[in-house]
């Protein structure tokens, strides 16, 4: 049982990494372009294309923390994912962990300094209390944006929608995300990277130096 479940939390981390990745992804573009914007004095902020971008990029931004943050029985979720590992913290043990990065050429000693890393020093497996919290500010941090996706993006509420929450709060949201996936992907993969923002090609803003209307 507990090797079915470490190979469904395998396959789970490895669509939400990819998922994560295209949420930064997309805010790493929207945040260029708005430079873009502000940068150029001969383009007028009020234009309701702008307006379009940024509520099309908060509106994606939201499903997509949504997604991850759903509890629904047959989904998958990062909060699923944090839910089991709290109910079955054993299965991420310190064993397990350096057998699976033999297979990746990561030396004993460097798996067991990785796992120290990731767990605190000594411990033989992942702490379920410390799983706990991270959901649980996942959960908190997220909430706001929840209730923009129930009320707004999904229903129509009578409520003023100007203030449900500011970029800042959104960022701070994906922030948090990226810091949770890196941590736990790295239990799958024995490697721990500084940030999930993908590569994009460098020439990618070339689209904003030709004519648009022939």
């Amino acid at each position: 049982m507990k090797d079915q479940k470490y190979k469904k939390w395998d396959r789970w981390i490895s669509y939400i990494v990819f998922t994560t990745k295209e949420l930064i992804e997309n805010r790493y573009i929207y945040k260029e372009v708005h430079k873009i914007i502000e940068r150029n004095q001969k383009l007028s902020s009020n234009n309701p294309f702008f307006h379009w971008i940024k509520n099309n990029y908060i509106n994606n931004a939201s499903m997509m923390i949504c997604r991850l943050r759903d509890d629904h029985k047959d989904c998958i979720s990062l909060y699923k994912l944090l839910e089991e590992i709290t109910n079955f913290p054993k299965i991420l043990s310190r064993t397990r962990f350096i057998n699976v990065t033999k297979d990746l050429k990561i030396s004993e000693k460097e798996a067991n300094s990785l796992f120290d890393e990731l767990t605190g020093s000594g411990k033989e497996n992942i702490d379920p209390l410390h799983v706990r919290l991270g959901l649980m500010n996942f959960l908190e941090i997220s909430e706001r944006i929840k209730d923009y996706r129930d009320n707004i993006i999904a229903h129509t509420d009578k409520r003023d929608f100007e203030n449900w929450f500011c970029e800042s709060e959104l960022d701070e949201c994906i922030d948090l995300i990226e810091k949770i996936v890196i941590k736990y992907r790295a239990f799958f993969q024995g490697v721990r990277h500084t940030n999930l923002l993908p590569r994009l090609k460098d020439n990618w803003k070339n689209i904003f130096k030709i004519y648009w209307i022939p």
